[in-house]
């Protein structure tokens, strides 16, 4: 199985969580991936933080993370899952923010599995897969 990683996983990785930390150590870096709307949001969230010891782990922690996991890029197939995605939740009054449809229609798009510990709301993204590595 191939996976795409959310941002709240991407912390919990991050913060040390060695349920997350053993998952991905049983999976090839080949088959995970981080998408670029998650690296902005890390960053974002990094950026927030003021200079402190704290903020220089994560970015350390951060910056290993996001060298050993591959980007998964805005393809084309991306584009029209996201299309899909944020039609079908806006016609059933389930809209959820941007990022997030954009990062579910990163796994839709791939035919990858989402990881999140969100999984009550990226369950309104029909067809998504879902896994829970907190």
């Amino acid at each position: 199985m191939r996976y795409i990683l959310d941002t709240n996983i991407v912390s919990e990785l991050m913060r040390g969580n060695v349920t997350a930390l053993a998952r991905l150590r049983d999976c090839s870096r080949l088959d995970v991936a981080i998408a670029q709307p998650v690296r902005a949001e890390i960053a974002f969230g990094l950026a927030l933080m003021r200079p402190s010891r704290r903020r220089a782990e994560l970015e350390r922690r951060w910056s290993l993370l996001s060298q050993e996991l591959r980007s998964a890029h805005w393809t084309d197939e991306v584009s029209q899952s996201f299309a899909k995605i944020k039609a079908h939740l806006q016609r059933s009054g389930t809209l959820i923010e941007d990022f997030d449809i954009a990062t579910a229609a990163h796994a839709t798009g791939e035919d990858h599995c989402l990881v999140t510990n969100n999984t009550k709301h990226f369950g309104r993204v029909q067809s998504l897969r879902l896994e829970d590595w907190s």
